[in-house]
């Protein structure tokens, strides 16, 4: 679970892998882009480099949704190098979950009209590493907003104005009660054309269940893949119709 190794930096968490699978040279090159104060501070905080900027985020401890976790620098680092065949100029992304920020920071730094949202008690936190890494950096200003899944999605994210081009999402599924809640918030937030860019890394069975239960909603494809980081990385788009109105009337199963 997330809080074990919550002490640790992305760049720590990093130097952990294990293994010789081709996705090490990835890694290291991840690892490369980051970089920890030389002295102690009052605030912890981490720095990165990516799209020709460097990044430092604010990091708060005592919350899951307050660290960067290896999965976010893999987002951006896909991001980054994937530009030709996902485009972030000008398109309207969402991130949920958005933690720290960081993914939020590259997709804006790329072109992209961000959302950045998370949960009330991170918004703080969040939108001051926002502001301070994009301001006067970014084609278009980030926004900020609360996004508490499955809470109040009609009134606050309405269907009919929902037109993102992306979701973006990192480490969203781990040991937490709200997976149905999330499932639902994937399923709002998309339009046929939405693709979502998921990063997850498996920990325990429910990554595998919750997999299965949003294959029943979306065509699901995994684009690459971090065996030494138990991670991959998937793009996935909302079935039609008449194929998911089978996942639709089983979507009411509860998680175990």
């Amino acid at each position: 679970a997330p809080r074990e190794v919550a002490h640790l930096s992305s760049l720590e968490m990093l130097k952990e892998v294990k293994g010789d699978d081709d996705s090490k040279k990835v890694v290291a090159e991840i690892m490369a882009r980051c970089f920890v104060p030389s002295l102690i501070t009052t605030t912890s905080w981490e720095g990165f480099h990516f799209v020709g900027h460097e990044i430092l985020i604010t990091e708060a401890m005592d919350s899951y949704g307050a660290v960067v976790w290896p999965s976010a620098l893999v987002l951006c680092y896909f991001l980054e190098t994937n530009v030709k065949h996902y485009n972030m100029v000008d398109k309207n992304v969402i991130e949920i979950g958005a933690g720290t920020g960081l993914v939020s920071i590259v997709a804006s730094l790329l072109g992209a009209h961000v959302t950045a949202t998370d949960l009330p008690e991170l918004l703080g936190n969040l939108q001051y590493n926002i502001s301070r890494n994009t301001k006067m950096k970014c084609k278009h200003l980030p926004q900020v907003k609360e996004l508490s899944w499955g809470v109040a999605l009609d009134e606050n994210f309405p269907r009919s104005s929902n037109n993102f081009d992306y979701i973006l999402a990192a480490d969203v599924v781990y040991a937490h009660p709200f997976l149905e809640e999330l499932l639902i918030t994937f399923d709002h937030l998309c339009k046929e054309t939405t693709v979502i860019l998921w990063v997850m890394k498996f920990r325990l069975e429910k990554e595998n269940k919750f997999v299965d239960r949003f294959k029943e909603l979306f065509d699901l494809e995994e684009i690459s893949s971090f065996p030494s980081l138990n991670i991959k990385l998937y793009k996935a788009v909302k079935k039609s119709r008449r194929s998911a109105r089978k996942g639709k009337v089983v979507s009411r199963r509860v998680f175990l």
